[in-house]
């Protein structure tokens, strides 16, 4: 597994303190999903204090683990549209890792 980020060099959305306590979580599901054949992407939402964030899981063999799979974590901004909740900024985003069983 190749760690992808650097705590010096974070884009806005995301502070070094929630990336330090964000980063273990999402090893915890990235773990999981490279263990398990599967979906090809999934989905999580872990909340930092009172912020939200969306963690991507993504496997570019389509579910297999056969190959390349990586772990990112993307900002979300509330939205009153349809009652409210939450949508993620797909053009920001922080690769946390990757791993490829084919080395």
């Amino acid at each position: 597994m190749k760690k992808e980020y650097d705590y010096d060099d974070l884009p806005y959305f995301i502070t070094k303190d929630e990336m330090i306590e964000l980063v273990p979580r999402a090893l915890e599901y990235f773990k999981e999903f490279i263990l398990d054949d599967g979906y090809e992407e999934e989905y999580f939402e872990i909340q930092i204090g009172d912020r939200f964030f969306d963690l991507n899981l993504w496997d570019e063999e389509g579910g297999n683990r056969r190959g390349r799979c990586s772990a990112s974590v993307y900002p979300t901004y509330e939205t009153f549209v349809n009652g409210g909740g939450r949508e993620t900024d797909g053009s920001q985003w922080v690769t946390l890792f990757s791993w490829s069983k084919v080395q």
